[in-house]
């Protein structure tokens, strides 16, 4: 099979499974639609095509067998020559080429799977913290608000639920240390 000719078609039909599409070439009167063409994706891009997305296909004499080579774009979804990266409904990706700073935002819940995950540098959380599991910290922690337990606190293996004090008098004379109990 000799790919002869460059034609720009329209994505007519996906398959996701083997990313392939068929091509919808309008050429007047006879329209033409291709059998399933492979993708080509070109390194460092990312594609994903979408029904009627615009396609540079590269196809033999009879239009029969051919390869998509990718997508034809006439707008910049960010507006901005420094930024590249994906918009789909739901799902956006930008990176700023010049600076690196990188923006994901997904409209539904997102999960990450790792069997370890490593961030490095300040993390800032706006929004509800929930951990399950362990959480420890070599530093300090600082609350604003209320600390709440459901079970205990403990500061070096003394219960604040459990811990008592040699007199039951107010003020004087309890010990500055709490007695630790078994």
């Amino acid at each position: 099979m000799e790919l002869i000719e460059g034609k720009f078609g329209l994505i007519s039909d996906i398959d996701a499974q083997t990313m392939r599409v068929k091509v919808l070439f309008q050429d007047g009167a006879d329209d033409i639609t291709t059998d399933w063409l492979p993708i080509m994706v070109m390194p460092g891009s990312f594609y994903t095509p979408a029904a009627n997305d615009q396609v540079l296909a590269f196809m033999d004499q009879y239009l029969e067998a051919g390869v998509v080579l990718g997508g034809v774009y006439n707008t910049n979804p960010f507006n901005d020559a420094d930024t590249m990266g994906f918009k789909f409904p739901g799902v956006e990706l930008q990176i700023n080429k010049k600076t690196g700073a990188t923006v994901f935002k997904v409209s539904g819940s997102a999960t990450i799977e790792a069997s370890k995950f490593d961030l490095k540098g300040d993390l800032n959380l706006t929004g509800n913290l929930k951990v399950t599991g362990d959480a420890s910290t070599t530093g300090k922690v600082t609350a604003t608000g209320v600390i709440k337990s459901a079970a205990d606190v403990r500061t070096a293996n003394v219960s604040l639920n459990t811990h008592m004090h040699p007199s039951a008098a107010v003020g004087p004379p309890t010990p500055p240390t709490p007695v630790p109990q078994p």
